[in-house]
């Protein structure tokens, strides 16, 4: 993915909007799956190439979580569901839902990552008063999200965000 698609924008975590666009996020390698005798090792569209690190630092055991794979909350788990408070993360529960997110990167620990501009992260503390990665409720949220995705193993260049109907409709190219 470019280095701004899907990361979290200016505005997207404080408004009242719904974020629209599929998210970017980094997740521990113990989660990621290689199979060297894969055609595409370690990865799948729309990624090109999984971390040079991958045959050592994967060891996921499910095949379709891969650099590049799209996660999604299934509709039938509401936030509610998952006990969520902050209102930062119901809106990234409704984006992972809605859009799902792209995994771009091993984290390198085990630690999982939602991509934020650093602009964002700025807005977000000055109007809350909490640092973004200190903000202990979306924290909290975001484990209970992660846990609660499913990989979205027929997404692809001619079926993006799985093919059938999308919950949402796809957002406008970056630039339009």
């Amino acid at each position: 993915m470019s280095s701004i698609g899907g990361s979290i924008r200016p505005g997207e975590l404080i408004n009242d909007d719904p974020i629209h666009h599929a998210l970017k996020i980094d997740i521990s390698g113990k989660w990621l799956y290689y199979n060297p005798s894969s055609p595409t090792p370690g990865h799948r569209w729309p990624a090109p190439l999984a971390d040079a690190s991958a045959s050592t630092q994967y060891q996921g055991s499910n095949p379709a979580l891969v650099m590049g794979s799209l996660v999604a909350i299934p509709p039938n788990v509401t936030d509610q569901s998952l006990g969520l408070t902050s209102i930062a993360g119901q809106k990234i529960f409704q984006a992972m839902q809605d859009y799902g997110a792209y995994i771009v990167d091993n984290s390198g620990w085990d630690y999982n990552y939602l991509c934020v501009e650093h602009n964002a992260q700025v807005e977000y503390s000055t109007i809350t008063g909490v640092d973004l990665s200190y903000d202990a409720a979306l924290q909290a949220d975001f484990t209970k999200i992660i846990a609660a995705v499913k990989v979205v193993d027929n997404n692809g260049a001619n079926s993006i965000g799985g093919g059938g109907t999308p919950r949402q409709p796809l957002p406008p190219p970056i630039g339009n």
